[in-house]
């Protein structure tokens, strides 16, 4: 290659590069990439965050979740219960993970996951639902609902739980 060229693809490279680099470029298309086990990134280690329930939520026939469950959060007691007693609403950015073992099953076999993210849902005081499942302990896990918009899934059971920000489980 001659110096001509070698000059004139570095100062391509270098076109490239300032222009990549401008303020106005579009944000990334996925804000929530996939994480560990098909999951969403943004809930990586949620086992680790507050654990709502001080006990095991044992199986329930009617609810829609059927399994033993555990709900965390990504706040604090001091955010969520800054006097001891729980205060509504979630603040922005909230996520709040209900982790459950399906009846019969043996492993970690769905997630369901509220996100609170101002502006987002009017109708469900901007909480976003999505709900994950897999069916063996060695599968990663599939999106299989989300919601709202609507009336019906997520939104439409948890409107019961209006009073405590649409979340069934509270701070224990």
């Amino acid at each position: 290659m001659n110096k001509l060229n070698k000059t004139l693809l570095l100062a391509l490279a270098a076109a490239f590069l300032f222009i990549g680099c401008g303020e106005d470029e579009e944000p990334d298309p996925d804000p929530d990439p996939v994480g560990v086990m098909g999951l969403p990134a943004s809930i990586n280690g949620f086992d680790t965050w507050l654990k709502m329930n001080a006990e095991t939520i044992p199986l329930k026939e009617e609810v829609p979740h059927k399994g033993t469950k555990e709900v965390y959060v990504n706040q604090t007691r001091e955010t969520l219960a800054p006097n001891g007693e729980q205060v509504f609403p979630y603040p922005d950015g909230t996520i709040i993970v209900k982790a459950g073992t399906g009846e019969g099953l043996d492993f970690l076999s769905f997630v369901a996951i509220m996100t609170k993210k101002a502006g987002a849902v009017e109708e469900a005081n901007d909480w976003i639902f999505v709900k994950y499942a897999r069916e063996s302990a060695d599968a990663d896990f599939m999106k299989v609902g989300e919601g709202p918009p609507g009336g019906e899934g997520c939104i439409g059971c948890h409107m019961a739980a209006a009073e405590t920000d649409y979340s069934f489980t509270v701070l224990e």
